[in-house]
């Protein structure tokens, strides 16, 4: 009988480790998607702010059309990644707030 109670002990502790894990694992993944759609988004604002002349080391604005093109075209590629992103989260989880 005594090894009954220890055997109970031990699987209720250890159902009750994995209930943690488990809640740990929802937490942390809750961060990371806001953590995705962030990264998608500052992404976004230093390509912007390479058009913008800001982001450049000397300050001057950049004239090149090429390049202001290029930067156009890599920040909206972060946008629409940062847009998809958070429209997935938000589908896939009830709890998802947006960061946009």
């Amino acid at each position: 009988m005594f090894t009954n109670v220890i055997v109970r002990c031990v699987h209720w502790l250890r159902a009750r480790a994995q209930l943690m894990r488990w809640r740990e694992e929802v937490m942390l993944t809750g961060y990371e998607m806001h953590w995705v759609v962030r990264y998608f988004l500052n992404k976004s604002q230093t390509w912007d702010h390479l058009i913008s002349g800001t982001g450049t080391s000397t300050g001057t604005p950049t004239s090149s059309v090429g390049i202001i093109a290029y930067a156009r075209q890599k920040q909206q590629t972060w946008h629409n990644l940062a847009h998809s992103a958070d429209r997935v989260f938000a589908t896939m989880s009830s709890a998802y707030k947006s960061p946009m």
